[in-house]
């Protein structure tokens, strides 16, 4: 029985050094090599995951920004993007700015993202906006307004703020058709964030495309966090890794060893040869 295995990065994937450790690119470069279907799906830019990623053999293509790109690791290209429309992605920021929410603005053109952002309170090095993005995207920085940007281009839109004015955003932007959006805690420092993106994209319907695509019986998950909950539960088998929030571990059909045990990969291993 053929089966993709795909896995989240931050908490699942990578372990708390934001690292692929020497064994599990061992075991998976091994797994990939022998004919095994594997790929990552990530709320990540390609930008902040490409030299993360560097050490394993990724021969299919991945799913970033929640959906939203499909992207080739081995061309360093993006295969498929799914904008916004334009009229969404102007009550999405207003939304935002009326509950006094930070906004990124994300577009893609010319085979390239750009990342904005009008309010200068948010030049500051951090998980959107840093040297990472301002080396691998076509333009990065301050805007002088977001109606000097081409909203019709837009694929993403990343908040930050309070958690409680991010989650009454949340609420009211959620409810949109034609929307998607993510709410989840970053791993790391403690932080809410929410992401917004067109309703055609999340991690659950690239999977299961890709999944017809190769022709996978099976697709099996893995994930620790709120933005992977939709994936694990169209799965055949979700895993959650032993760090994860007591949410996903609650849907998943087992829990399995840490990101900082290769939890992931010795799972892969061990699945494929029972």
């Amino acid at each position: 029985m053929s089966v993709l295995y795909v896995s989240d990065l931050d908490g699942t994937l990578l372990n708390g050094k934001r690292e692929i450790t020497e064994k599990t690119a061992r075991l998976l470069n091994n797994f990939i090599d022998n004919g095994g279907l594997f790929t990552v799906a990530t709320a990540r830019m390609p930008y902040t995951c490409d030299y993360r990623l560097e050490k394993i053999d990724l021969k299919y293509p991945a799913i970033l920004m929640n959906g939203v790109l499909l992207y080739d690791f081995q061309k360093k290209s993006c295969l498929h993007s799914i904008n916004i429309a334009s009229s969404l992605t102007e009550v999405v920021l207003d939304c935002l700015k009326k509950h006094r929410c930070g906004a990124y603005l994300y577009t893609y053109q010319n085979g390239g993202l750009n990342l904005y952002f009008e309010d200068s309170a948010l030049n500051f090095e951090g998980q959107y906006y840093n040297k990472q993005a301002r080396k691998g995207c076509q333009f990065a920085g301050l805007a002088a307004s977001f109606a000097s940007v081409e909203l019709q281009n837009a694929i993403y839109i990343a908040a930050l703020g309070e958690p409680e004015k991010l989650k009454k955003a949340q609420k009211v932007i959620e409810q949109l058709d034609g929307i998607s959006c993510a709410g989840y805690v970053n791993i790391y420092n403690g932080g809410y964030c929410l992401e917004i993106y067109s309703g055609e994209a999340n991690k659950a319907i690239r999977a299961k495309e890709l999944q017809k695509n190769l022709r996978a019986e099976h697709l099996v998950s893995f994930g620790d966090n709120y933005n992977d909950m939709k994936l694990m539960k169209i799965s055949d088998r979700s895993y959650a890794p032993a760090n994860a929030l007591d949410e996903v571990k609650g849907i998943a059909d087992h829990v399995i060893g840490s990101n900082d045990e290769d939890g992931v990969a010795e799972f892969i291993i061990k699945d494929c040869n029972e």
